[in-house]
């Protein structure tokens, strides 16, 4: 039962992606969830990873985790020099 609600989650999330205003339509989106493996909690089942947020999946409900890309972008960049 778990498989399903995940797969039935997991499609209606990419058919949000799919009707949603791209931010850089010259480059093409795809979803992947990644299962969790020990990697995060243990109640999270699956994150998927997008531009400015990530999307965690749980037992219970999912859960959404904004960030700053501009300023994740800058972190980045000082830590190469």
């Amino acid at each position: 039962m778990k498989s399903f609600y995940f797969l039935v989650v997991a499609f209606l999330f990419g058919m949000l992606q799919v009707y949603a205003i791209p931010l850089k339509p010259s480059i093409k989106s795809t979803t992947r969830f990644i299962e969790n493996k020990q990697q995060w909690d243990r109640e999270v089942v699956a994150m998927a990873d997008f531009a400015g947020y990530r999307m965690y999946i749980t037992n219970n409900d999912w859960r959404i985790a904004f960030y700053d890309t501009k300023a994740v972008e800058t972190v980045h960049q000082l830590s190469d020099h």
